[in-house]
């Protein structure tokens, strides 16, 4: 049927006898991923668009069967967190079940020079505790051709007694380094046995080791062996809000040398204020009013894409958008105490004196997306002297 000919209708109040359609929801017209910006009407249009595109480049919890899983390459972030400020779809989907992103506090400052042309800088302490750290889990699928061939290790071989088990395959949570045995068989076609070593340079840990076959009692003639390689934040990587706020991570600055509030809270990341006037991403500053009154009453808060509602009074959790909302989360956390407020005095890292401007001082939800390009550059590099670089 041709679009032509369609009368679809936002609700089933404004049918009529010509109409054709009516939308499942008000919001169905969007994606799942545009439905999980936090009120997009509020944001430049480009940055919509971003945040869906990069939404899906984001490490998170993409599966549950981590154990029985042969994907060729996963990535997996272990410190996720639940958004304080989220709009509805994010909970009629229950995506908490499969969590993406963390909360972090920012502050919206100045600093350095590191923070400039969409850098950011992170505190060196978070990342060691923890700040988006993941995991890349890749798959190392071995196929014998030979249906005479079988995996074992070689007897004669007694060095490989302390990086293969008898079956010729690396134990479960082992570590492999760079030219250790990998892997060992029979070759029927060359009568001897056949070593493999690691030929990556980045070390990983051997999350499974599963033999493939039919239900015979021959041995199985296929291996996968999952490695776990540890991926945390680094100089490169690209972070990003949900407003489409993104941006590089140039420096892991130590936490002593970082700006502190009176209450000794030191931000988690600082970005420049110089990336809100021309993005206009006015959204990301309701979710950092919202994701500071959540925590202080320990309520998410609720951003509903209709711009033109009302504001329900009660809990934070029922708060909807209007052109009242900004007073009534300032109202919040002025509630909660009266020293509280949205901006909080910083004090510098350096010689502790007192900022004479008061900036941001918030928590955002952001998504960590690993930038492989760097390490593809690295692999490339080593491939050329004869090497084999990082995953």
């Amino acid at each position: 049927m041709e679009q032509l000919h369609l009368l679809v209708a936002i609700t089933a109040q404004e049918a009529t006898e010509t109409t054709t359609h009516v939308e499942l929801s008000k919001s169905a017209f969007m994606s799942n991923l545009a439905q999980l910006v936090p009120m997009p009407d509020c944001n430049q249009s480009p940055r919509n668009m971003y945040q869906c595109q990069m939404g899906k480049q984001t490490m998170g919890t993409p599966i549950h069967t981590w154990a029985t899983n042969a994907e060729t390459k996963l990535y997996r972030l272990h410190t996720p967190a639940t958004p304080l400020f989220r709009p509805a779809h994010y909970d009629r989907v229950a995506l908490d079940d499969y969590p993406m992103g963390t909360n972090a506090v920012v502050a919206v400052i100045s600093y350095t020079g590191y923070d400039m042309e969409d850098a950011m800088i992170i505190n060196k302490a978070a990342h060691q505790r923890g700040f988006a750290a993941g995991s890349i889990y890749k798959s190392e699928v071995v196929d014998l051709e030979n249906p005479s061939s079988y995996f074992c290790r070689d007897p004669a071989a007694t060095d490989l007694h302390q990086f293969l088990d008898e079956d010729g395959l690396p134990p479960v949570g082992a570590v492999l380094k760079f030219d250790d045995p990998f892997y060992s068989y029979y070759d029927a076609d060359k009568s001897s046995f056949v070593l493999h070593k690691f030929k990556y340079k980045e070390a990983a840990a051997v999350d499974s080791v599963r033999q493939c076959g039919d239900f015979s009692v021959r041995a199985g003639k296929k291996a996968i062996i999952m490695m776990r390689i540890q991926r945390n934040p680094s100089v490169g990587d690209k972070f990003a809000s949900r407003a489409g706020q993104k941006g590089i991570c140039s420096q892991l600055w130590p936490a002593e040398d970082l700006p502190f509030t009176e209450a000794g809270l030191v931000p988690d990341v600082l970005f420049n204020p110089h990336g809100f006037p021309s993005r206009m991403t006015i959204a990301m500053m309701l979710e950092c009013m919202a994701g500071k009154s959540a925590p202080l009453h320990g309520q998410v808060s609720v951003g509903h894409y209709r711009a033109w509602g009302t504001i329900e009074r009660g809990t934070p959790s029922h708060l909807y958008c209007s052109h009242k909302y900004i007073f009534a989360w300032g109202t919040i956390e002025r509630g909660a105490h009266d020293a509280v407020c949205v901006r909080s005095s910083l004090h510098g890292g350096g010689a502790g004196a007192r900022r004479a401007v008061q900036p941001a001082r918030l928590p955002v939800a952001h998504d960590h997306r690993h930038d492989a390009r760097v390490h593809g550059r690295q692999e490339r590099a080593a491939a050329r002297t004869g090497e084999r670089g990082a995953l």
